[in-house]
């Protein structure tokens, strides 16, 4: 019968047609993930770079960026360093 193939062509046209939007969404929702990881890194990395603390008191920030996030970036900027350097 040829309705009958036709009906069969239609509804692999509307599989195919949902797994590509799954699989952009799937996709959108990846590029979103490794976006989120970044910007959770980025505070980490910019302090292990930065030359405005050193030794513990750089360890110590990270872990309250790890555990504060944002915050304690923010925190890192008006305040580090906590000691004032000696130069001798």
């Amino acid at each position: 019968m040829p309705g009958g193939s036709t009906a069969s062509c239609a509804d692999r046209y509307e599989e195919a047609e949902g797994a590509f939007i799954l699989e952009t969404v799937l996709g959108l929702g990846a590029g979103v993930l490794l976006l989120a990881i970044f910007l959770w890194a980025l505070p980490i990395l910019l302090i292990a770079r930065s030359a405005k603390t050193s030794g513990l008191e750089k360890f110590v920030w990270i872990l309250l960026i790890v555990f504060f996030s944002w915050f304690a970036w923010i925190l890192y900027w008006l305040l580090a360093p906590l000691q004032p350097e000696n130069p001798q």
